[in-house]
């Protein structure tokens, strides 16, 4: 698989000309977006990219956030969000016996978006980059 976005495209994006994305990082934040994608239907070059060029920068810009997002939790920066089974902040939960511990350092909700969350999913932020380029292609018949 070819990630979506390079690392000099990585820099150029976050303006920071010194920034160091191993590939292995740009891949998982493009496989993230095939999963999260995997029903979506829209059309694809030979290498799998979607042709639509607002389509494609939509994935490059959810690619910038879920790597921001790695990066900051690799770095020991953001942490990432406890699996939270409520729903709500909390700072920790026990359930049947299995405790759920919540990292409470986030203090914002605009925070939370960039977050990278513990199950492997894309962040708030990806999600919804990529909800508002995809949604907005759905026509429904009746």
């Amino acid at each position: 698989m070819t990630p979506y976005l390079t690392e000099a495209e990585y820099r150029a994006a976050v303006g920071d000309s010194t920034a160091v994305v191993p590939e292995r990082v740009l891949r998982a934040a493009s496989r993230g977006i095939d999963v999260y994608l995997i029903s979506a239907l829209y059309e694809t070059d030979d290498r799998g990219w979607p042709t639509d060029p607002d389509l494609l920068e939509a994935f490059r810009d959810a690619v910038v956030e879920q790597v921001k997002a790695t990066l900051a939790y690799e770095s020991g920066g953001s942490g990432a969000v406890a699996a939270n089974p409520l729903g709500r902040p909390l700072s920790s939960a026990t359930i049947d016996g299995v405790t759920w511990n919540a990292d409470t350092s986030t203090k914002t909700i605009a925070a939370a978006f960039d977050v990278l969350p513990t199950d492997g999913s894309l962040t708030i932020a990806a999600k919804r980059i990529l909800d508002l380029a995809v949604h907005r292609r759905v026509w429904v018949r009746g």
